[in-house]
């Protein structure tokens, strides 16, 4: 065997170097780690006015309903900060937006409970005093508390104003009786005395 057909054999045909620079470039990628990036979230210890920004334009956003406005006070007020003055009075207004009384009430409630001292308390009412006469907010303790009432209670009392009531026809019908004896003859007696029997009949029969 010649050298030329030792080299033959051992050179690659084009067809085989084309079979192999397909199945490279149709080779799958190995898979890769995929990190997903997150921002940093906003925290008053590291960036106070960054996260008074945030949450103002959250309260103040068109687009916020009872839901959204729901989330933001449970967001504000369980993180380690007292909430600003700009946030409290932006929340409540948007609380006359949505027309939820009750929310405006439990803002008030949740920051009096954040505070450390009560004074500080008293100065955001203040603060805030022009727009809660406006709006007509009021604290908690000024909407009073109910009191439990039993059943029975009441039950006596619509039975003691039930017996007042026939009490008064009672007498009002006696003295229709009384009137209408005086000017009746001796033989109209009868008809009297049976509406005098049914009067009592019926007053009896009220009692408890």
């Amino acid at each position: 065997m010649n050298r030329l057909s030792i080299a033959t054999r051992l050179a690659p045909s084009a067809h085989r170097l084309r079979v192999l620079s397909l199945a490279q470039r149709t080779r799958f990628a190995l898979p890769t780690t995929i990190i997903r990036s997150y921002s940093a979230e906003l925290a008053p210890e590291t960036d106070y006015n960054g996260y008074v920004t945030k949450w103002r334009t959250h309260f103040s956003s068109a687009d916020l309903d009872d839901f959204e406005l729901e989330r933001g006070l449970n967001l504000i007020f369980a993180a380690d900060w007292v909430p600003s003055l700009e946030v409290i009075q932006d929340a409540l207004t948007a609380c006359r937006r949505l027309n939820t009384f009750p929310t405006a009430v439990r803002i008030l409630e949740a920051l009096e409970n954040k505070v450390e001292k009560k004074e500080q308390y008293q100065q955001y009412l203040k603060a805030l005093k022009p727009m809660i006469d406006d709006l007509g907010i009021v604290e908690r303790k000024e909407l009073g508390t109910y009191n439990v009432v039993r059943d029975s209670k009441w039950c006596g009392q619509q039975q003691q104003e039930d017996d007042d009531e026939n009490m008064e026809l009672d007498n009002g019908s006696q003295q229709v009786g009384a009137e209408d004896s005086g000017k009746d003859d001796e033989g109209d007696q009868a008809p009297e005395a049976a509406v005098d029997v049914h009067v009592k009949g019926e007053g009896r029969a009220c009692l408890p």
